[in-house]
Formats: C-alpha cells, sequence, structure tokens
C-alpha cells in the first residue's frame, strides 16, 4: 500500500530521525568524554555533547512544528455508527 506523504510531512520524518540520531550521538558523546579521542574536540567554553543535544533539540521541535502543521488524517477513533447502538436497543 503506497502512503501519500506531503513534503511537509516528508520532512518532518527527516527530522525527527535527525533529532534521534543526534540524541545518541549526544548520549555517546557524554559516554566517552573522557577518552582521548573525544577529548581532542571537546571546547573549553561548551561541551561538544552540548551542543549535539542543542542541535537534537531544534530539530525535534522542528519536526513537532512540521507534523502539527500537516493536513490531518482521518482517524478510526473519530469514526464511529450509531448503528450499534440502534442494533442494542432493538436487542434489549
Amino acid at each position: 500500500m503506497a502512503h501519500n506523504r506531503s513534503e511537509s510531512t516528508g520532512l518532518a520524518f527527516v527530522f525527527y530521525w535527525v533529532g534521534i540520531l543526534m540524541s545518541i550521538g549526544c548520549l555517546s558523546l557524554v559516554f566517552t568524554g573522557n577518552t582521548e579521542t573525544v577529548w581532542r574536540f571537546e571546547h573549553i567554553g561548551i561541551p561538544l555533547s552540548w551542543v549535539v543535544g542543542g542541535c537534537a533539540i531544534l530539530a525535534l521541535v522542528a519536526f513537532e512544528y512540521l507534523e502539527s502543521s500537516a493536513p490531518a488524517r482521518p482517524s478510526a477513533f473519530l469514526e464511529f455508527s450509531v448503528e450499534p447502538a440502534a442494533r442494542q436497543a432493538e436487542l434489549s
């Protein structure tokens, strides 16, 4: 089954995964921060993990913004029928 996605939904999908991957990267930098390999890239003023974490937050906020502006999709929760209630009344 093919899904038709608008451009904003596709872009939201990209921001979502960028945010998730950067969150994992942020945690990785926190856990490996004491190693010499990662320490070479650390800045004295602001840690690299903070920068990656901030970018992850911005990407996830952009995802939420784009997802909320996407057109509403029909939901099974909103669809209901009066027939089952009418049948229940008939059976009683």
